[in-house]
């Protein structure tokens, strides 16, 4: 009489066994797997002590290089470490050190268990870590340059006028390239001159918080026209030598520069009239110069 379902039948049964008492996929693996220890009694001591609460971490065992002594690590569910011990078990047997061991995992797991969770971080003001934060500044700038000009006692020839500069900062703050464009409107009694200066330069300083303290030269290039003047225009060398001070939000560049114009040769202009006056750019003349723009 044959066997129903013969050999497959019993392997089908086995394997279904099997699943039903194997564990969920993704649940807590735990190793007490370790020389002096018995892995089934640690696992019994510590259910008996924390029950299911177990399942809710990950526990491994490992030997030390020292006698008696055992490296824990237990871990979150996602198994992230939440404790790393070196625990010494003193028992005489390997049932006495598993439950000494388990007594000790028990209160690791009851004291994480039980530990607050960390407060929510909630909306608010400022910390003083981001007060202390260095301020957002502008790596570059564009401005307008309203200007004044007076040359020596005996020459004096005011002269107002407007520019367009621009530049940047580099290595740490302490280098600014510039240039810049401005026209200007001197005169003398009744000689009257425009000029158009373009300067190209480079500035050394240092920032304080927002500010930015340096000097700048600027060599460059000056076209001077008169109004009914002999000669009627004149070109020459020119350049800028002037200490500066920028104040610097994200958005915006306010400054002050304070220094010495130059003009070579110096550019000497008579009326074409019988008038007297005679308007002479010394070589060197005080400039004043206010910076009104915005950062890039």
């Amino acid at each position: 009489m044959a066997v129903i379902g013969g050999p497959s039948m019993v392997a089908t049964f086995a394997f279904v066994v099997a699943l039903a008492f194997a564990p969920e996929p993704g649940a807590p693996q735990h190793d007490f797997a370790a020389p002096g220890l018995d892995a089934a009694a640690v696992e019994a001591g510590l259910r008996a002590r924390v029950g299911d609460t177990l399942d809710d971490w990950q526990v491994s065992v490992e030997p030390s290089s020292q006698a008696d002594r055992y490296e824990v690590e237990v871990r979150d569910s996602a198994g992230r470490p939440v404790e790393q011990r070196s625990l010494e078990l003193i028992g005489d047997s390997d049932e006495a050190r598993s439950r000494e061991l388990a007594a000790s995992l028990a209160l690791i797991i009851e004291a994480q268990a039980t530990a607050p969770d960390p407060p929510a971080r909630t909306p608010g003001p400022a910390s003083d870590e981001a007060d202390d934060a260095p301020p957002a500044l502008p790596r570059g700038f564009v401005v307008v340059e309203p200007h004044l000009e007076l040359g020596s006692p005996n020459a004096l020839a005011p002269g107002v006028g407007l520019g367009l500069g621009g530049g940047g900062w580099l290595v740490n703050d302490r280098l600014q390239l510039r240039g810049r464009v401005r026209w200007t409107h001197a005169w003398s009694g009744e000689v009257q001159v425009h000029g158009l200066r373009t300067s190209f330069g480079v500035g050394g300083g240092f920032p304080i918080g927002r500010w930015w303290l340096g000097g700048l030269v600027m060599p460059g290039f000056a076209w001077t026209r008169g109004v009914s003047t002999e000669p009627s225009s004149r070109f020459a060398f020119g350049g800028e030598l002037s200490a500066v001070a920028q104040f610097r939000l994200p958005r915006a560049v306010f400054g002050v520069r304070v220094g010495t114009e130059a003009t070579l040769p110096a550019v000497l202009m008579r009326p074409l009239s019988e008038a007297p006056s005679v308007l002479t750019l010394v070589p060197l003349r005080w400039m004043l110069s206010v910076e009104l723009g915005f950062g890039i």
